[in-house]
């Protein structure tokens, strides 16, 4: 048998059993590799007689590993509210929840899809309503299709708060600055 498929032979992805010697010599076993691809993927089994004629095919048609992945798992807004996007790269129609505990202050704006073979870009925009609190706020987005799920975390500044997302910061000792500016050494 000669397999056959999207311009490409696929012998890695289809392999024929071993068989006992209790199943029939005209019975044929295959086995078909998993497919961890965003896309469907195809194939054909020719079959052909001893003079290398064509004399069946079967078409075999695998679904796509399904995906939601996100661009960034976090977002940071300045205590002025505004508006982020992210893209959401996808295989399957997923739905967008704001939980109840953050959508007073979070909302979605819009989308815009590509779509490709495999997984499609979309671009989705929210906005950020502006915060009164002395303290900052954090919520998520949850992007769902089944049982796959991706989680955006957003923060929000506060009054009070500056959020720091580094690892490290370069600062200026203050007291160097003040003897600097009395010319002193203190």
């Amino acid at each position: 048998a000669c397999l056959v498929g999207s311009e490409m032979c696929i012998r890695d992805r289809i392999q024929s059993a071993n068989l006992s010697r209790a199943v029939s010599s005209h019975t044929l076993v295959y086995e078909i590799s998993a497919n961890n691809t965003y896309a469907d993927r195809e194939a054909v089994i020719v079959f052909k007689d001893a003079n290398g004629n064509k004399k069946e095919s079967v078409s075999i048609k695998q679904n796509q590993k399904d995906a939601i992945l996100l661009s960034n798992n976090k977002v940071e807004v300045p205590q002025n509210g505004g508006t982020f996007f992210v893209d959401v790269n996808s295989n399957v129609e997923y739905s967008i929840e704001i939980p109840p505990s953050c959508n007073s202050w979070i909302s979605r704006a819009n989308s815009s899809v590509n779509v490709h073979r495999g997984l499609s870009k979309t671009t989705s925009a929210f906005s950020v309503a502006s915060s009164d609190e002395y303290d900052k706020r954090e919520g998520e987005i949850y992007f769902k299709y089944n049982d796959i799920s991706d989680t955006l975390k957003v923060y929000q500044s506060g009054g009070a708060i500056l959020v720091l997302t580094q690892s490290s910061y370069n600062t200026v000792s203050y007291t160097h600055l003040r003897a600097h500016e009395t010319g002193r050494n203190l």
